[in-house]
């Protein structure tokens, strides 16, 4: 480093990482984000894990000073312009690494740290300039036991939004939620069902919207059923009929769709989005593409239950090309097994498939063949993998190399097999239209859907992004006891 004082500070801090369970470090000066380009970062090759007292640590540094004192006192560092998203931050599971990536293109001049704190056997953990993404980096670790992870990611010795973030690592088959609605513990459907008569059963002192409120936010998509069925035994009417016919406006849409069963809604949603003049294929794409083939084997059964309709024939008639094929495949529930350990050469061989097209085309029969019928971990060890061997991400593959509409649904599937609370974030955000204005039916059902999911992450992801909580958006384009609604929902019980 051309500046000795910079440089000893920069070893002190380094030791004082090297005591952590996995530490990365990096130093990024460039110019900040009013108006002037951001440097890459850049990276001395490091000599693989290096360790003190038995702790892998990777120690990365920019080769250079790349400024002068005069051009250093000029440089703002912005830490909220930080972004860190990725499967890693959010969840983890046993055998698999944690990815994330971190972006700095606005972020001005800093130091970056990246401490991984986990249970007491040490573990690696590696970064590297992004493959695809300018000015950013990727970075790696690898849980070896259960247990809460903290990860700690700091620009210039602030934390960045969202920092630090908990991730509970948990054997490779069992399926983690972080959602803002979990079962009730004291559940009783008889006492729940009776307060819900008593909110509205005296027209003197009118509904009760506040309780409403409570009872359908916190309890589960099950005890809701439960509630529904038992009152329809005591009181012989249907409550979510009774509640339809009297709360008002969004209020009520929202209500009775929380009183529906998973793949009643999820049938609901579709043939609205299908029969409407102005059809809604992003709508179609979002169910299909994000649930997992018993649930959209469930939607299926619900679509003809409910409509007296074959959910794939209608499909088979609002969509044409490629992409009528790929959601049908993907309705034909073929998905594997995501318990089945993830064979390596089986990735290998896919990769090789994938890799095959001349003139940088993807073949999009081996495309669809692959991705509607292996299970997410697979598919994540593919991605992994493709972007290893071609150097570019399969995304900007996909960009390049199909042309058909396939394109829209490739992303989507993709998005939500890497991240998808990244992805319902961003869909939040097209529903809002940054509260210019309102798609009110996405808004609830994205909320009702991923709230016993990943609505925690998704509501981080939003607030990273777009420098905003999601409960001050709806704040601010909703009213009354909808907006009630939807903020109870979105809060953590």
């Amino acid at each position: 480093m051309g500046n000795t004082q910079s440089q000893q500070s920069y070893d002190e801090e380094k030791q004082d990482m090297q005591s952590c369970y996995g530490a990365c470090f990096s130093r990024l000066m460039g110019p900040g984000s009013k108006g002037k380009e951001p440097m890459k970062p850049i990276h001395d090759e490091p000599d693989g894990n290096a360790s003190k007292d038995g702790i892998p640590t990777v120690v990365i540094t920019n080769s250079e000073d790349i400024h002068d004192d005069k051009k250093s006192n000029e440089v703002t560092s912005y830490p909220e312009k930080i972004k860190v998203y990725g499967p890693g931050i959010s969840e983890g599971r046993l055998g698999e690494k944690g990815v994330f990536t971190i972006e700095t293109v606005e972020a001005g001049s800093g130091q970056m740290s990246v401490r991984v704190r986990g249970p007491k056997t040490s573990f690696d953990i590696r970064s590297q300039p992004h493959p695809t993404i300018e000015y950013a980096f990727l970075v790696e670790y690898n849980p070896t036991q259960i247990g809460t992870y903290v990860i700690e990611v700091e620009w210039s010795g602030v934390h960045v939004s969202g920092s630090p973030f908990t991730v509970d690592v948990v054997e490779g088959t069992e399926i983690i939620y972080h959602g803002t609605i979990t079962p009730y513990k004291d559940f009783s459907p008889e006492n729940d069902a009776d307060t819900l008569q008593k909110s509205i059963a005296d027209p003197g002192n009118g509904i009760n919207e506040k309780a409403i409120v409570d009872i359908l936010t916190s309890r589960s998509n099950e005890q809701r059923i439960a509630i529904r069925n038992c009152y329809q035994e005591k009181y012989q009417k249907d409550i979510a009929k009774e509640l339809k016919a009297i709360l008002p406006g969004n209020m009520r849409r929202c209500v009775f769709a929380m009183l529906c069963t998973r793949d009643v809604y999820d049938a609901t949603s579709l043939r609205k989005a299908m029969k409407t003049f102005k059809k809604q294929p992003e709508v179609v794409m979002e169910i299909i593409c994000t649930r997992s083939s018993p649930d959209i084997q469930l939607t299926k059964e619900g679509y003809t239950k409910t409509f007296s309709r074959d959910l794939e024939k209608d499909i088979g008639s609002e969509f044409s090309g490629s992409l009528k094929k790929f959601l049908l495949l993907l309705c034909q529930v073929t998905r594997e097994d995501a318990s089945e350990e993830v064979s390596e050469e089986r990735v290998k061989d896919d990769v090789r498939k994938l890799s095959s097209s001349s003139e940088g085309d993807l073949d999009e029969d081996v495309v669809m063949e692959i991705f509607t019928s292996r299970s997410y971990r697979h598919l994540r060890a593919v991605l992994d993998q493709y972007a290893r061997v071609n150097q570019i991400d399969f995304m900007d593959a996909v960009d390049c190399g199909i042309r058909s509409n396939l394109k829209k649904g490739m992303k989507v599937l993709v998005n939500c097999i890497r991240t998808p609370h990244v992805y319902f974030a961003e869909r939040l955000w097209e529903t809002i239209k940054g509260g210019i204005s309102l798609d009110d039916k996405s808004l609830m059902r994205i909320l009702i859907t991923r709230s016993e999911i990943d609505l925690v992450e998704v509501l981080k992801t939003f607030q990273q992004q777009y420098q905003k909580p999601l409960t001050k958006v709806i704040d601010e384009v909703t009213h009354g006891g909808y907006r009630h609604l939807l903020i109870t929902i979105t809060s953590t019980k």
